[in-house]
């Protein structure tokens, strides 16, 4: 897995999308807004409390990183942060990885009808 370039990552300090646009399932939330740039750009916020081991703090983001490259041409000019809303370190990269997938459908579809 390669990792994401420095054009397609938020900064810290951007991660604060006021005035933004959310779209939610049962364990994202992404919070969107148009940016100026000609592409796609990412944050992930995972918190100690939801997931707790590290190692699987690590491999949710690796699987939300991936599942962006995957749908990041159908994403422009956004900037987007996901943040995981709840307690699924239960859970494996399949389940994470399908739920990922389903927030990005419907937030295309949404960007779709807008």
């Amino acid at each position: 897995m390669a990792k994401l370039s420095r054009t397609d990552r938020l900064r810290k300090q951007e991660l604060r999308l006021s005035q933004s646009l959310t779209i939610k399932n049962k364990y994202f939330l992404a919070l969107f807004k148009p940016n100026q740039q000609k592409h796609a750009r990412l944050g992930i916020i995972v918190s100690k409390q939801f997931v707790r081991r590290a190692v699987d703090r690590n491999l949710l983001k690796r699987v939300v990183r991936e599942s962006f490259r995957y749908h990041k041409e159908d994403l422009k000019e956004l900037d987007i942060v996901v943040i995981i809303r709840s307690e699924c370190s239960t859970f494996g990269a399949k389940i994470w990885r399908n739920d990922i997938d389903n927030l990005w459908q419907k937030l295309i579809a949404s960007l779709k009808i807008a």
